[in-house]
């Protein structure tokens, strides 16, 4: 996705994961964990989602890999799904960037691709394409102050 706003304003909003119930959809609240900075590897929040099911879930996430305006990686604690987030960045200039977002299953047993990974899928690609949507007029608006 390409956006009007330059990379390093658009990696400070995205790697502060407190900013995520601002522009994606399902995530009730998020709120840090630890005392740690927000693009520092293992700094852990709490998530609160609202599953498939229609339920909240309280989700564990730590902060995996982060290469400073150009990748940031989380993973949830969230069986049977295992969540890991990536969001890759890179300047298209000085004012735009591209953001590749992707959400993956760290469970590969093959009864939860049966069984629970389709409908987290389905539920996920939905929210997906509002979120970036939501992301993109979010750090646009913030851009063009």
């Amino acid at each position: 996705m390409a956006i009007r706003c330059d990379v390093h304003t658009a990696f400070d909003y995205v790697s502060n994961m407190e900013n995520f119930s601002q522009w994606f959809p399902g995530v009730r609240s998020i709120v840090s964990a630890d005392s740690r900075q927000p693009i520092e590897p293992g700094k852990e929040y709490l998530e609160v989602v609202a599953t498939p099911a229609g339920e909240e879930r309280e989700i564990r996430v730590r902060v995996r890999q982060v290469e400073p305006a150009r990748l940031f990686v989380t993973e949830g604690e969230y069986p049977p799904l295992m969540p890991r987030m990536e969001i890759a960045l890179r300047a298209e200039g000085s004012d735009a960037c591209l953001i590749t977002w992707r959400m993956l299953s760290r469970n590969d047993a093959p009864e939860s691709e049966i069984a629970w990974l389709p409908i987290a899928r389905r539920t996920i690609q939905e929210r997906a394409e509002l979120g970036v949507a939501q992301l993109r007029m979010r750090l646009e608006r913030h851009s063009a102050r």
